[in-house]
């Protein structure tokens, strides 16, 4: 969406969120000095799923203007399906394994049945956290909402849509350009300190390594004798 007057739809915005009930998961706010507009909004909302299509007619009816609306479906009904009978299945066996602990007599069997317990206690667990979210996902529709501050309203058009896309693109880059100079800035001084100790370290180095080497060339020394005394004794 874009939008002239970002104060006054920001309130709007809020106040259809309350209308319909909806949380809102994620914002982030952000003012660019760049381009043709001054401040973004994104927003991650969800929205009870039996107001979707009121939710958007409102957005469309506000004061902002819509410019691009994408919406899918997930079909989750296998996923559930299989989540309940699995739930079913060890719920069942859950039962039976506690009627069995309660007619053990003989340690082993009293620690391998209550092993097992846990262990589908916890797979329950899990199971039942998993249909919780799918309830939700059902009950709630996910709204990704992008809100651009602009002096004048983008033609919906495709040629328009496509030389905005060209347009926003350099934007961008613009942007990217501006944070990896300002990344830049505040690598300076981890740089500076590193130039630092090579220079401090480098003389210190060298004699450890004019050290370390030393002990090679008397040995070479020691051979090359070794072979001398040989070659004169022949």
């Amino acid at each position: 969406m874009e939008t002239k007057d970002y104060d006054n739809f920001s309130t709007e915005l809020n106040g259809v969120i309350n209308k319909f009930m909806g949380i809102v998961e994620q914002m982030r706010e952000q003012t660019n000095s760049y381009g043709n507009y001054n401040r973004t909004l994104s927003l991650t909302l969800r929205i009870p799923a039996a107001d979707f299509n009121n939710f958007i007619e409102e957005l469309r009816n506000g004061s902002g203007s819509v410019i691009d609306v994408n919406t899918r479906v997930d079909n989750i009904t296998k996923a559930y399906n299989n989540n309940e009978i699995e739930i079913e299945a060890l719920e069942t066996q859950h039962t039976r394994l506690l009627e069995l602990l309660s007619e053990a007599s003989s340690l082993e069997d009293i620690i391998k049945l209550e092993e097992r317990i846990s262990q589908i206690e916890i797979r329950l667990t899990q199971l039942k956290q998993y249909k919780n979210e799918m309830d939700t996902d059902v009950a709630y529709s996910t709204i990704t909402l992008f809100v651009n501050e602009v002096k004048e309203y983008t033609e919906t058009s495709y040629w328009q849509r496509l030389m905005n896309a060209f347009g926003n693109s350099w934007i961008r880059f613009v942007d990217n350009v501006g944070y990896f100079l300002i990344d830049v800035v505040y690598a300076i001084p981890t740089v500076l300190v590193i130039i630092a100790a090579f220079f401090i370290l480098r003389k210190p180095a060298g004699k450890l390594l004019g050290k370390l080497k030393k002990p090679e060339k008397n040995e070479k020394r020691i051979i090359d004798d070794n072979k001398n005394d040989d070659e004169k004794s022949m």
